[in-house]
């Protein structure tokens, strides 16, 4: 009798594990289906973007890396249906959080057979060991943010005043990364942090730091990806009095003369400007960019139509920039290179007649030009 008594109370104490062992695991993989509704993701573009089961996964990855777990469990389900939905989720939480500059972009799905089904986890080895680790990074970068932003930026600017401060401070800031094998590109080069912390850093983390900055001035922006040509790359989307303007930081940085410069070449482009140079992903729908009104050179008067006096223009756009460090603007196509140069002569833009110069450094890409400015008084 006694003997059974002991049967029945280690029966009892084994369901009981088996009970929290089951909660458990069912905690692991359970998200509150009101979050899914939460400002914290409908805010998020990329995330809106995404299947209703997709979201689903979305919340409980985010979930899991704001906590630094390094599994985060799917539950029961195969794992080939989870892979080709983490490859989207991931590639959404990337673009969606700049902030995350610790996770890793290499991950692995494992599984684990328990007889015909399988538990499925998602491994991430993160860049930081720690929660305080991270705690003092977050601080770090925060700072740098607040700083920039505060610098560059004041309550009586408009947005448009705001985003391009930010974006100049940006591009004289940070350095690009320069690569051989893209395959072989630290991970860290890849985040904000690094390029506001560490002053370098390739597209994406160059991209990834404006947004930031961005955010905090309280401008909504986005990144998105693609190529220039054969080469992968990432820029940003931002929206100025309610329209979508492309802006590519990372390409906006230049070397006139030996010295680094800012340009604006692709500052507040319109899609139908923009994929002259650029080819978006098609991994995610993106918001059409239409506007033409804050392209810089458009907004800022400094392009010269060919309906107008080439001279007369180039005056009041090199006085307009006299404090500027380069010269930039955007020229009609039906004027050559050399009739340029020689209305910049005759006028003696940088004394070039006066010093009977007979080459100068400028920088082009396709009709923008960009000089060196060595202006202190007006050109008449």
């Amino acid at each position: 009798m006694k003997k059974s008594y002991v049967n029945i109370w280690f029966l009892i104490i084994i369901v009981i594990a088996c009970g929290f062992f089951i909660k458990n695991l069912f905690d692991k993989f359970h998200i509150d289906k009101e979050l899914l509704k939460s400002e914290e993701y409908t805010s998020l573009y990329y995330y809106n973007q995404l299947t209703e089961e997709q979201k689903i996964q979305y919340v409980k990855i985010d979930q899991g890396i704001q906590e630094l777990e390094q599994g985060i469990h799917f539950g029961f389900v195969k794992n080939a249906e989870v892979k080709s939905d983490v490859i989207i989720v991931l590639a959404a939480i990337y673009n969606d959080r700049p902030e995350y500059y610790y996770l890793p972009q290499d991950y692995n799905v494992k599984s684990i057979k328990l007889g015909p089904v399988e538990y499925t986890i998602l491994k991430l080895n993160y860049t930081v060991r720690d929660k305080k680790e991270r705690e003092m990074k977050d601080l770090e970068l925060d700072q740098i943010v607040e700083q920039i932003v505060y610098d560059a930026t004041h309550d009586q600017m408009t947005d448009y005043e705001k985003e391009l401060a930010l974006h100049d401070a940006l591009v004289k800031k940070v350095n690009y990364f320069e690569f051989e094998n893209i395959e072989k590109i630290p991970v860290e080069k890849h985040t904000a942090y690094e390029a506001l912390v560490n002053n370098s850093a390739v597209c994406d983390g160059i991209s990834k730091a404006y947004q930031l900055l961005l955010k905090k001035a309280g401008i909504y922006s986005i990144m998105v990806t693609g190529k220039i040509g054969e080469i992968a790359h990432a820029w940003n989307i931002v929206k100025v009095d309610g329209e979508y303007y492309h802006v590519d930081p990372t390409s906006n940085a230049i070397e006139v003369n030996g010295r680094r410069q800012v340009m604006h070449r692709y500052f507040n482009l319109s899609d139908k400007e923009f994929k002259k140079t650029h080819t978006i992903d098609k991994e995610f729908p993106i918001m059409a960019c239409e506007s033409t009104k804050y392209d810089y050179y458009t907004y800022n008067n400094f392009e010269v139509k060919y309906t107008e006096s080439l001279r007369s223009k180039l005056i009041k756009i090199i006085n307009k920039q006299l404090k500027n460090d380069v010269i930039e603007f955007r020229l009609d196509k039906l004027y050559s290179t050399q009739t340029l140069l020689e209305e910049l002569y005759y006028i003696n833009f940088n004394k070039w007649e006066d010093t009977h110069q007979s080459s100068v450094a400028y920088h082009k890409i396709d009709n923008i030009y960009v000089f060196e400015n060595k202006n202190t008084k007006r050109l008449s």
